[in-house]
């Protein structure tokens, strides 16, 4: 069987309103840092990060990083782009600034673009079932007066992607995840990927989503969908 997760619409527990390393839209701080940091680069090195190293491409770098996070590796933004490669070290968020406190934030929670993050114990179930194969980067969730969040949480980038949706033999899918029906022989022994017809779920194998509650850990709520 496989269980299917929708990234939650509202802000709560699985998604805790705020801003990347303080600030929201335009003056996020980590656009900013992005950006900064792409202007301080050698021309040739832009080129390497991103587009044709002019200080237009800057922000439009910033963009194609956050990308990274959602998007299959070796995709394009659109067909102008470069490829998304794998992650640089100076790349990932450093922190999540709340505009409120939070006593308690799910196990797998998302941040703005969609992005998901993790805690420990549940990084640990995914690199224990699929060693090797997703990505990890530890991130800070800052509270309003500058408290850290107790748990630690790590930006995840989802190493599998399949073309294992069968919509000939899905019904109605406008609400019921059920009616979706996904090819065993395409996703295999996977335990966590993404589709590429239905990329705004995330699929779990029956053996994860059994770790997941035996470890009794807070997720958005996962519903079964059909293989063949």
């Amino acid at each position: 069987m496989v269980w299917g997760m929708n990234l939650p619409s509202d802000f709560g527990q699985f998604w805790p309103d705020g801003g990347f390393e303080g600030g929201t839209g335009s003056s996020d701080g980590w656009w900013h840092r992005l950006t900064t940091h792409y202007l301080a680069q050698s021309q040739e090195e832009q080129r390497r990060l991103f587009g044709n190293g002019t200080g237009l491409d800057a922000s439009r770098y910033s963009s194609h990083v956050w990308r990274k996070f959602t998007h299959e590796r070796g995709t394009k933004g659109t067909p102008e782009d470069p490829p998304f490669t794998s992650i640089e070290p100076h790349e990932p968020p450093q922190s999540f600034v709340t505009e409120k406190t939070y006593r308690t934030l799910g196990s797998l929670i998302i941040f703005n673009a969609g992005i998901i993050a993790v805690d420990e114990p549940l990084k640990a179930i995914f690199e224990r079932l699929e060693p090797g194969v997703h990505s990890f980067y530890p991130i800070d969730i800052v509270m309003p007066k500058g408290a850290v969040f107790s748990k630690q949480y790590y930006t995840l980038v989802i190493g599998k992607w399949f073309d294992s949706f069968l919509p000939d033999k899905s019904g109605p899918t406008s609400k019921n995840r059920r009616n979706y029906t996904y090819a065993r022989s395409v996703f295999g022994g996977a335990h966590l990927w993404r589709d590429r017809r239905t990329p705004a779920i995330t699929c779990f194998s029956d053996e994860l989503n059994a770790a997941i509650e035996a470890a009794d850990l807070k997720l958005p709520k996962l519903q079964k969908m059909r293989e063949v």
